[in-house]
């Protein structure tokens, strides 16, 4: 009762650095108990040396985080997802493969690290279906993007420990247009995709490129302003 009460306690108390840590592995649930004075513990929570020796974390079957390698898999039949510190290739179950995995960024975009690969990358079933049989399938790719001009105090965000309000009190100049906009460009492949008809949309659902797929492989490039590509049939 004394942590639900208490915003100090808002992430969980004297438990919420294991609690962060067992999410990953096995998940977590908090059950607030308002005639109950202390906090317990119901199972075993990960102590920070058994998460440290476990290179990948899989809370399900369909999700594992690499944290070793910095990034996250969601590899399921109907999704495929890769997020964050991509490597040039991946392979995920079955034959679908990405290659040549690039990140075009505008020389003013802000904060940037020379050669950081920061990438979220979605191929999903629109239909409820598996991707070999779907008839409408959305592939996303994405990098990040700010107001040209944006800038931040960095000093002051290492020292405040207000989470949001700390970030947004950092900001020293909320920048203007044009807004800059890292691009992702990218192939994938697999058998199902011959004979399938693919959409390139930007964020006003114009399109930007269009056809027929001959080969077993999809290009994404990044220098166009692709939003959302859509693949549907055959």
């Amino acid at each position: 009762r004394e942590t639900m009460w208490n915003l100090e306690g808002l992430y969980g108390g004297e438990y919420s650095a294991a609690a962060e840590r067992t999410v990953f592995h096995r998940g977590f649930r908090w059950a607030f108990n308002p005639e109950q004075t202390e906090d317990t513990v119901e199972g075993m929570l990960i102590d920070e040396q058994s998460h440290r020796n476990t290179v990948v974390v899989a809370p399900t079957d369909q999700i594992t985080y690499r944290w070793h390698e910095g990034v996250m898999v969601i590899d399921d039949p109907h999704a495929k997802v890769l997020v964050g510190f991509v490597p040039r290739d991946f392979d995920f179950a079955g034959d679908l493969r990405l290659r040549r995995i690039t990140v075009d960024t505008p020389a003013d975009m802000p904060f940037v690290i020379p050669g950081e690969r920061y990438v979220g990358i979605g191929i999903v079933s629109m239909d409820g279906r598996p991707l070999e049989r779907s008839q409408q399938i959305i592939v996303t790719a994405s990098n990040t993007s700010f107001a040209s001009g944006f800038e931040m105090d960095l000093e002051q965000v290492t020292k405040d420990t207000r989470y949001a309000w700390g970030l947004r009190d950092s900001v020293t100049d909320w920048g203007h247009y044009p807004v800059l906009v890292g691009r992702v460009g990218l192939t994938v492949q697999a058998d199902w995709l011959v004979g399938r008809s693919y959409r390139m949309l930007d964020y006003n659902n114009h399109v930007l490129a269009e056809g027929k797929l001959a080969r077993s492989r999809l290009t994404i490039p990044a220098d166009l302003p692709v939003y959302i590509t859509e693949i549907t049939g055959p």
